[in-house]
């Protein structure tokens, strides 16, 4: 039913509000419409604040709830003079120890990299793992489910909960916050994108496909089934809500996630992409010889382009005033 078949931007419109409030209710995402908190609702406090190759690297707890404190690791780089874009970063099935680089993982300590680029960037410990891991994910999801609600739903509020906080700091752009994320927090990555509209840029690795693939694989961890989602749409549908935002997807040949199925998907997202006038926005690239890999300079480079003016604009105009005075 939410295939969008329409060939006008207004039928895109209304095709994307209606199925927006759809898919919040699937994810079981929390009450709409959404309410931001602010400084005192957040309650942020730093933990510890370490120097990290001409970094600042932040141990910070806030309120993603009235109930629940969660722990994220945020990246700043030291002396910055002005607002900075910043990308959040997801762990997926893996903690915050992994993408800070505390630890070796596939997550190629993905948050630290983006940051030595000049990002600001904060990494949001996933429920079940890491420091909230008194119960494993997949509880979790088992006891979310019983009220409406899912492990990915949830992790979709602690994301839109971060971007409440990073626009709380100076050091942020508001205007220019991406998101990223491999395996499962490829997925946060996609599902925050297609629902908040404060996420500009977007990079998917490693995960799209169709859920009903996915599903039918034995190494495939269930928390992925989103109930319900099948009778209203399959996962290009979802990532079609991204657009007209720039979104990289990447599957790496070598990975054993990935399967044909991900060029089906993509397509129907691209088709928003074309309708919108805006197809080189949305990229799939199926690198040969990347695994289950988090891709550094990959994501930088997709970042870079879509968050950072171009230094040759920049310089343009500098040398324009100059002239001019």
């Amino acid at each position: 039913p939410y295939r969008f078949r329409g060939t006008t931007e207004a039928e895109w419109e209304a095709w994307r509000a209606e199925f927006r409030q759809c898919l919040w209710d699937l994810l079981g995402v929390g009450d709409r419409p959404w309410q931001s908190f602010g400084p005192e609702e957040l309650e942020a406090e730093v933990e510890e604040r370490t120097r990290v190759d001409g970094l600042w690297r932040e141990l910070i707890e806030w309120n993603s709830d009235r109930e629940l404190r969660v722990p994220v690791y945020l990246f700043r780089p030291a002396g910055a003079q002005e607002p900075r874009p910043a990308i959040l970063v997801f762990p997926g099935h893996s903690t915050i120890a992994h993408t800070a680089g505390l630890e070796k993982s596939y997550q190629q300590a993905n948050a630290l990299e983006l940051a030595r680029a000049g990002f600001v960037t904060l990494t949001v410990e996933p429920r079940g793992f890491g420091r909230l891991a008194a119960l494993d994910h997949l509880q979790i999801d088992a006891a979310a489910r019983l009220v409406g609600r899912t492990w990915y739903g949830m992790l979709v509020q602690d994301a839109m909960r971060a971007i409440d906080y990073l626009l709380t700091r100076p050091e942020v752009d508001p205007a220019r916050v991406g998101v990223t994320g491999i395996g499962a927090g490829g997925a946060l990555a996609m599902y925050t994108a297609a629902l908040d509209d404060r996420v500009r840029v977007a990079l998917v690795n490693s995960y799209l496909g169709k859920y009903v693939v996915t599903s039918l694989d034995e190494d495939h961890c269930p928390c992925n089934d989103i109930p319900g989602m099948l009778r209203y749409a399959e996962m290009g549908d979802v990532a079609a809500l991204i657009a007209p935002r720039p979104v990289m997807f990447i599957n790496g040949r070598r990975d054993p996630s990935t399967n044909p199925s991900a060029r089906e998907s993509f397509a129907i997202a691209h088709h928003a992409y074309r309708l919108l006038g805006v197809p080189r926005r949305a990229r799939f690239i199926e690198p040969q010889d990347l695994g289950h890999s988090f891709d550094n300079q990959l994501a930088i480079g997709w970042f870079r382009r879509w968050l950072v003016p171009e230094r040759s604009d920049r310089d343009t105009r500098h040398a324009t005033r100059n002239t001019q005075a």
